[in-house]
């Protein structure tokens, strides 16, 4: 039998991750666009 508790558990860590991956590449992009500016520069 699954846990409620362990249901409810799993089921935040899924609405945590899919709210915090777009963020988290947003900033990826940006610092990999910020290194390629100033490789581009140099």
């Amino acid at each position: 039998m699954i846990d409620i508790h362990t249901l409810l558990r799993t089921c935040k860590v899924k609405n945590f991750v899919l709210e915090t991956t777009p963020i988290f590449l947003l900033i990826v992009f940006k610092t990999i666009f910020i290194y390629a500016l100033l490789i581009l520069d140099f």
